[in-house]
């Protein structure tokens, strides 16, 4: 039996080469990108937040966990001088500070500590913009408190306008902003005062968060 020619054992590994190429496009193309490894499209932060049980590819349910207790805690000090005296349990008469402590943990992944320069980094030139009511304010104030900390005085300041405010990092060039507006839809008056909600108008109060 005569042996391949070298030319044509070349011939044949690259036809071979050509096929497992268009079969591997192929076969990727058909595959759901929700069941795709997450690790094909991962960044190299993401690793930590990842589900390391076998045979599981799913992000990690930050919402499955529990609350442990953890010494180093808090992440700011309840003196921030950017917190409303309604929620600042200590100044309204509380005598211990223990429920500081408490940090939510998931079962399936870690959380990386927050780190607030590294936070400032990544939103650096951009508007972080929350909108809601007392609950979403609460959560403006301890964001604000995250940063503030590694932020000199001179280079951070709030600004009001209406029922917006803004806390800005001016070193970043990054702003976090709230906006009152607890039915985010607007409310208005219609015949005899009374009020309507018009769930199909929200352009007045988008206004102040168009560009975010």
């Amino acid at each position: 039996m005569a042996k391949p020619e070298l030319h044509q054992l070349q011939y044949f590994f690259f036809f071979c080469s050509i096929l497992l190429c268009f079969f591997f496009h192929c076969t990727l193309s058909l595959i759901n990108p929700e069941d795709v490894p997450s690790w094909l499209s991962m960044e190299i932060e993401d690793v930590n937040m990842v589900q390391t049980s076998s045979g599981s590819w799913n992000k990690c349910d930050f919402s499955v966990g529990k609350w442990v207790f953890d010494q180093s805690y808090p992440l700011y000090d309840s003196n921030c001088p950017y917190l409303s005296t309604a929620v600042t349990c200590q100044k309204n008469g509380r005598p211990d500070s223990d429920y500081e402590k408490w940090k939510w943990k998931p079962d399936s992944c870690s959380m990386p500590r927050f780190d607030a320069l590294k936070f400032l980094g990544k939103m650096r030139r951009k508007r972080i913009m929350l909108v809601g009511d007392s609950i979403m304010r609460n959560q403006w104030e301890s964001l604000v408190c995250l940063v503030q900390g590694v932020i000199p005085t001179d280079r951070k300041r709030v600004t009001y306008n209406g029922p917006s405010m803004a806390f800005h990092a001016m070193d970043f060039e990054t702003s976090i902003e709230f906006f009152w507006a607890p039915l985010l839809v607007e409310l208005k008056k219609g015949t005899e005062n009374k009020r309507i909600l018009h769930l199909d108008l929200i352009e007045e109060n988008a206004r102040y968060w168009k560009g975010s």
